[in-house]
């Protein structure tokens, strides 16, 4: 699942909280949903249908498994914020979770 949500990435960027919160929730989630479609076309069914329930499942946030992606995506963006200050004395005004 993880990996599966970060594949739309590849085309729209990781968006920061900050953009994220500018484009309406349902349209990034069509898009996203386009995309992992998309890569998925020239699989096997069973494997096509697979990545896209799992995206949806992401989504959702329903199980306990993607409510755990969405806080690892987070942890993963703070670490990177934190690589990012320390390795260029880039100064941090504010992190949104």
């Amino acid at each position: 699942m993880a990996l599966i949500h970060d594949l739309p990435e590849s085309y729209v960027g990781d968006l920061t909280p900050k953009v994220k919160n500018k484009i309406p929730k349902k349209l990034l989630e069509n898009v996203e949903t386009a995309i992992i479609k998309q890569l998925a076309e020239t699989l096997p069914a069973k494997v096509k249908d697979r990545w896209v329930n799992l995206h949806q499942e992401y989504l959702s946030r329903k199980s306990a498994e993607a409510r755990l992606v969405h806080r690892l995506d987070k942890v993963d963006m703070l670490v990177e914020a934190s690589w990012l200050r320390k390795r260029f004395g880039l100064r941090i005004i504010r992190l949104v979770m």
